[in-house]
């Protein structure tokens, strides 16, 4: 096994990660590097995004095999200090937020590994490495190797990490705050991608704002402007950390729903309609704007199996219920027949055929 930077295959493995400038890509690239100075059975990155406690899954390696689990969206934050500067042995028992169990970890070694962090600064993250089953530990070589792997490639995730925060900022809606659209193909390509690899779905919300116009003709287009912030806010509070919201452009909103079934999706629908029309806006500036939006919801695979396709079933399913009144949930008709072909909720919020 590798004891240290000089050896080869370690020089290699922190070459290649060293090579690219895209965080996606490093972290996979680091994630497959020390799988095989460990020979590990699995690989995860976690990282720690801006504002959030917990710390989010952003590559695994290896790609999916038969049989093999999904690991956790989410672990606690508490995993950064248990790896250090060096690495640390985690227990699958409290990884999760909240120290509740991995099921997928149980019975296996896991080393928890520190992603970046210079002298004195703390971790924005940790690779979490697994052993195979019926292996309970990892040699103390074969941790160093991963260790001496780190330390080679920090500098090149110092560099990443400053080109990832200047990508964020191009991304971002000048206006509502929110991700832009350029942004979207991007992210639900991923999300699709990831959906395939592991069997399971990711949903969109596509919103329109009912009656934004009479803001900007009543109070002008600052005021306009204003709305959509508070929109944005009152969305995104209503979501989950692994969840985006973009803004399409105009009055028009779409919000990805990585793992969600069409059943768990209508209900952020649903939360998210009451959100906006429960109480009215701009009551600091102008005293109260009642405002609410439409909204068309779409499933991978169920309803198209790329980002545009699903865009434009949910776009279709919110301009039919628009049809019949506004504040209401459309869902997108599926790709193939089924007993039921759609459902939307009125302004009570309740399901009709």
């Amino acid at each position: 096994m590798p004891t240290g930077p000089a050896d080869p295959k370690t020089l290699v493995a922190a070459l290649r990660a060293s090579q690219t400038i895209d965080l996606a890509e490093f972290l996979k690239a680091c994630a497959a590097g020390i799988g095989e100075l460990m020979s590990a059975d699995g690989v995860h990155a976690y990282l720690r995004a801006a504002g959030d406690a917990d710390l989010q899954l952003r590559s695994s390696w290896p790609e999916r095999r038969k049989g093999s689990q999904r690991p956790p969206g989410h672990m606690d934050c508490g995993l950064i200090a248990l790896a250090g500067r060096e690495g640390g042995v985690a227990d699958a028992r409290r990884l999760r937020p909240g120290g509740t169990p991995w099921p997928g970890g149980e019975g296996r070694g896991v080393v928890v590994l520190p992603i970046g962090g210079g002298e004195g600064e703390e971790a924005p993250g940790v690779f979490l490495a697994v052993t195979g089953a019926g292996r309970s530990f990892f040699a103390a070589a074969e941790v160093a190797a991963a260790g001496g792997f780190l330390r080679l490639v920090r500098p090149a995730f110092t560099n990443v990490r400053l080109v990832g925060e200047l990508r964020e900022t191009a991304v971002r809606d000048d206006i509502a705050g929110c991700y832009n659209r350029r942004h979207f193909e991007t992210f639900m390509g991923e999300e699709i991608a990831r959906a395939r690899r592991f069997h399971s779905h990711v949903s969109i919300l596509f919103l329109d704002m009912d009656n934004l116009k009479s803001v900007n003709t009543a109070f002008g287009h600052a005021m306009g402007s204003r709305s959509l912030q508070e929109a944005a806010a009152r969305i995104a509070g209503g979501i989950r950390k692994i969840d985006k919201l973009f803004r399409f452009g105009g009055d028009e909103f779409c919000i990805v729903l990585p793992e969600t079934d069409t059943g768990g999706a209508f209900e952020v629908a649903e939360r998210t309609r009451q959100a906006l029309a429960g109480s009215p806006f701009l009551l600091a500036e102008v005293g109260g704007v009642p405002l609410s939006a439409s909204l068309g919801l779409a499933t991978f695979p169920e309803h198209g199996s790329a980002g545009e396709e699903l865009v434009q079933a949910a776009d279709r399913a919110m301009q039919n219920v628009k049809k019949t009144g506004k504040n209401a949930i459309g869902i997108a008709e599926p790709l193939r027949p089924s007993p039921v072909r759609r459902r939307s909720a009125g302004k009570s919020g309740k399901e009709t055929a």
